[in-house]
Protein backbone atom coordinates (compact mmCIF):
# COMPACT_ATOMS: atom_id res chain seq x y z
CA UNK A 1 0.00 0.00 0.00
CA UNK A 2 2.69 2.49 0.91
CA UNK A 3 4.52 2.06 -2.27
CA UNK A 4 1.68 2.43 -4.09
CA UNK A 5 0.99 6.12 -2.83
CA UNK A 6 5.02 6.55 -3.28
CA UNK A 7 4.46 5.48 -7.01
CA UNK A 8 1.71 7.41 -7.21
CA UNK A 9 3.39 11.01 -5.81
CA UNK A 10 5.95 10.09 -7.90
CA UNK A 11 3.56 10.20 -10.88
CA UNK A 12 2.12 13.68 -9.82
CA UNK A 13 5.22 14.62 -8.91
CA UNK A 14 6.42 13.57 -12.73
CA UNK A 15 3.72 15.39 -13.90
CA UNK A 16 4.96 18.84 -13.11
CA UNK A 17 7.69 21.18 -14.53
CA UNK A 18 10.50 22.45 -12.24
CA UNK A 19 11.60 26.06 -12.99
CA UNK A 20 15.40 26.29 -11.86
CA UNK A 21 15.86 29.66 -10.37
CA UNK A 22 19.39 30.81 -10.81
CA UNK A 23 20.05 34.38 -8.35
CA UNK A 24 18.83 34.40 -5.04
CA UNK A 25 15.06 35.57 -4.51
CA UNK A 26 16.45 37.95 -2.26
CA UNK A 27 18.80 39.52 -4.52
CA UNK A 28 15.94 39.92 -7.48
CA UNK A 29 13.30 41.12 -4.50
CA UNK A 30 15.94 44.05 -3.89
CA UNK A 31 16.33 44.99 -7.16
CA UNK A 32 12.99 44.28 -9.03
CA UNK A 33 14.65 45.23 -12.20
CA UNK A 34 16.81 43.04 -12.41
CA UNK A 35 15.65 39.69 -14.86
CA UNK A 36 16.40 35.95 -12.68
CA UNK A 37 17.50 34.09 -15.41
CA UNK A 38 16.37 30.76 -15.03
CA UNK A 39 14.92 27.41 -17.59
CA UNK A 40 13.08 24.46 -16.45
CA UNK A 41 13.91 21.31 -16.63
CA UNK A 42 11.46 18.27 -17.54
CA UNK A 43 11.80 15.23 -15.52
CA UNK A 44 7.76 13.50 -16.80
CA UNK A 45 10.08 10.77 -18.07
CA UNK A 46 11.90 10.17 -14.53
CA UNK A 47 10.52 7.65 -11.61
CA UNK A 48 11.47 10.43 -8.61
CA UNK A 49 10.53 7.41 -5.77
CA UNK A 50 13.73 5.60 -7.32
CA UNK A 51 17.27 6.57 -6.27
CA UNK A 52 17.68 6.10 -10.30
CA UNK A 53 15.15 8.73 -10.66
CA UNK A 54 16.90 11.28 -8.49
CA UNK A 55 20.24 10.65 -9.24
CA UNK A 56 19.23 11.80 -13.23
CA UNK A 57 17.14 14.81 -11.52
CA UNK A 58 20.01 15.92 -10.12
CA UNK A 59 22.11 15.27 -12.64
CA UNK A 60 19.72 17.32 -15.38
CA UNK A 61 19.36 20.02 -12.49
CA UNK A 62 23.69 20.39 -12.58
CA UNK A 63 23.34 20.71 -16.07
CA UNK A 64 20.73 23.48 -16.14
CA UNK A 65 22.63 25.35 -14.01
CA UNK A 66 25.76 25.26 -15.86
CA UNK A 67 24.08 26.35 -18.94
CA UNK A 68 22.45 29.32 -17.69
CA UNK A 69 25.20 30.45 -15.71
CA UNK A 70 28.12 29.58 -17.65
CA UNK A 71 29.71 33.38 -18.83
CA UNK A 72 29.27 34.53 -21.40
CA UNK A 73 31.82 34.02 -24.50
CA UNK A 74 33.12 37.55 -24.64
CA UNK A 75 33.35 37.37 -20.65
CA UNK A 76 35.91 34.25 -19.63
CA UNK A 77 37.91 36.00 -17.02
CA UNK A 78 38.87 34.06 -13.48
CA UNK A 79 36.47 36.77 -11.89
CA UNK A 80 33.48 35.45 -14.26
CA UNK A 81 34.41 32.09 -13.93
CA UNK A 82 34.32 32.11 -9.92
CA UNK A 83 30.91 33.86 -9.89
CA UNK A 84 29.58 31.19 -13.05
CA UNK A 85 30.82 28.46 -10.29
CA UNK A 86 28.75 30.37 -7.58
CA UNK A 87 25.61 30.80 -9.64
CA UNK A 88 25.86 27.19 -10.49
CA UNK A 89 26.43 26.11 -6.96
CA UNK A 90 23.45 28.26 -5.54
CA UNK A 91 20.80 27.19 -8.57
CA UNK A 92 21.52 23.57 -7.66
CA UNK A 93 21.23 24.12 -3.71
CA UNK A 94 17.70 26.21 -4.57
CA UNK A 95 16.47 23.32 -7.37
CA UNK A 96 17.06 20.63 -4.43
CA UNK A 97 15.48 22.47 -2.15
CA UNK A 98 12.32 22.60 -4.44
CA UNK A 99 12.45 18.83 -5.79
CA UNK A 100 12.90 18.20 -1.80
CA UNK A 101 9.98 19.98 -0.90
CA UNK A 102 8.20 18.86 -3.84
CA UNK A 103 7.97 15.55 -3.37
CA UNK A 104 7.52 15.89 0.09
CA UNK A 105 4.44 17.65 -0.62
CA UNK A 106 2.80 14.71 -3.12
CA UNK A 107 4.00 12.05 -0.84
CA UNK A 108 1.92 13.69 2.20
CA UNK A 109 -1.08 14.29 -0.75
CA UNK A 110 -0.80 10.49 -1.83
CA UNK A 111 -1.28 9.62 2.03
CA UNK A 112 -4.71 11.53 2.50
Amino acid sequence: MQMTKIKQAGALLAAATLALAILPIAQAADRPEVKVPSTSVQYGDLDVSTSEGIAALTSRLQAAAKKVCTPSADNKTVAAKRAARACEERALKVALARVDNLIREQLAAAER
